[in-house]
């Protein structure tokens, strides 16, 4: 830069005034020859000689003025200088480029360092840390939706699927037709169990990608929450045909079969653990199944397993308690569902199971209590609205007949022990015409 000051200088002092007075002669030059136009004009030979002499002296001097080592200097200093302006400029317009390039690398590298924090902390399970990484990654970057779709990832493993739901929204907006969001935003619809609503989004998914398993599988687990494991299973099966060795797809369609046989779900159980030994999912529907079977200490060993990969997974604490009722081991399995109502206080099965455990413990006031707050609190399944419908009988039978009895008619209008109790319930109210009345349709639907 100093150097260009430099010349610059130099070029006014040295040589502008040279070329002040070339200019002169230039002009002169000009007036000359419009005067030898005139003579010639009018042939006054004498005054076009001397004309002429004129002209002949001042080409010599602008001859000399141009071969002068001053001009020559001027030439070369003109090249340079022109150099340096250019390169001067074009230096400036690359450091504009270059800060504009350097901005945006120091941007890409806080975004890349976010993602790749929100990363390690989505493999590590620190899902809240996850979240607010991804969302810096996308306040730096907007038009990458990546970050905000691995936020509502972080979501839905924390089970805040409201917030998940948020995130996969923002992700439509920008890319209504972006599958990954689409398949997350019915599985997050899914966890809140609106499996309808879960099942629109699974079929926009197909129409986009026929193929897409994780779909396939979802869709195969929404049917079967609405109670169709027939239909859910060609969804399982698709999934296997795409890949033999989808642990998820296998596991489901044991679950799928055990709904009307848990023997020959095990076969799909024990595959799925062939080819992933620690996989938690099939882990608990094996334990669920031998549960089922009667099989406690098998169903024990299962839970067991998943309670040293994930200590505090909620249901494996829940049907480890239910196994352990099973081996009359009724402390131990007060402390699992204790442990789990922690988590899950409302749940109706865990309050069952607990006031059945302190009803073991002849704790008939705690036994009543939690029976009632599973009746409050959620859907029990056919054989505990039975049980605690026998209990109430004694002590409440007014409660068992609508509160117990005749939600199992409601489904199934030929139960044999629903029908029972509220011939039961009946007498002891003392109301001897309904109860006979119960007792013969009793008698009609066992023979």
């Amino acid at each position: 830069m100093k150097d260009a000051i430099f010349l610059i200088v130099l070029v006014i002092v040295t040589i502008v005034p040279s070329y002040a007075q070339n200019s002169q002669n230039v002009t002169e030059q000009l007036n000359i020859g419009e005067q030898l136009y005139t003579l010639k004009q009018f042939n006054t030979q004498e005054q076009l000689n001397v004309i002429e002499k004129k002209l002949s002296t001042v080409n010599d001097k602008i001859d000399a003025f141009e071969q002068s080592s001053t001009v020559q200097a001027l030439s070369g200093i003109n090249i340079a200088l022109y150099g340096i302006i250019i390169s001067l400029v074009l230096s400036i317009i690359a450091s504009a480029q270059s800060l504009a390039d350097m901005i945006k690398l120091k941007k890409f590298i806080k975004v890349q360092r976010y993602t790749q924090d929100a990363n390690t902390s989505f493999a590590l399970k620190n899902y809240e840390s996850a979240k607010n990484s991804y969302d810096l990654a996308f306040k730096l970057n907007s038009k990458n939706i990546d970050p905000i779709l691995l936020a509502g990832n972080s979501f839905y493993e924390m089970k805040r699927y409201d917030d998940a739901i948020t995130y996969f929204n923002k992700v439509l907006k920008i890319d209504p037709k972006h599958v990954g969001a689409l398949n997350n935003m019915g599985a997050s619809i899914a966890g809140l169990g609106n499996h309808d609503e879960a099942i629109q989004y699974y079929e926009q998914v197909f129409a986009l990608d026929p193929n897409h398993v994780d779909s396939l599988n979802n869709m195969g687990s929404a049917i079967l929450e609405l109670g169709f494991p027939e239909c859910a299973i060609p969804y399982f099966d698709e999934t296997i045909a795409i890949n033999k060795k989808d642990v998820m797809a296998i596991a489901n369609k044991g679950k799928a079969i055990a709904a009307y046989d848990h023997k020959e779900a095990m076969k799909y159980f024990d595959e799925a653990l062939k080819i992933k030994p620690d996989d938690v999912q099939a882990l608990i529907f094996k334990a669920f199944s031998f549960n089922a079977l009667g099989s406690y200490e098998e169903a024990l060993a299962c839970l067991n397993l998943i309670l040293k990969i994930e200590p505090t997974h909620a249901v494996a604490v829940h049907n480890k308690g239910t196994a352990l009722v099973g081996l009359d081991k009724f402390e131990e399995a007060l402390s699992c569902f204790n442990e789990y109502l922690t988590i899950a206080p409302t749940d109706a099965g865990a309050l069952y199971n607990k006031g059945l455990c302190l009803g073991k413990r002849g704790d008939m006031k705690g036994l009543r209590f939690n029976f009632e707050e599973s009746l409050k609190n959620g859907q029990n399944d056919i054989e505990t609205l039975n049980n605690i419908g026998i209990f109430l009988c004694d002590v409440d039978p007014d409660k068992a007949i609508k509160e117990c009895f005749i939600k199992v008619l409601k489904v199934d209008d030929k139960n044999l022990h629903a029908i029972s109790g509220m011939s039961q319930a009946f007498t002891k109210l003392g109301n001897k015409p309904e109860a006979d009345a119960w007792l013969q349709k009793f008698l009609e639907v066992r023979s």
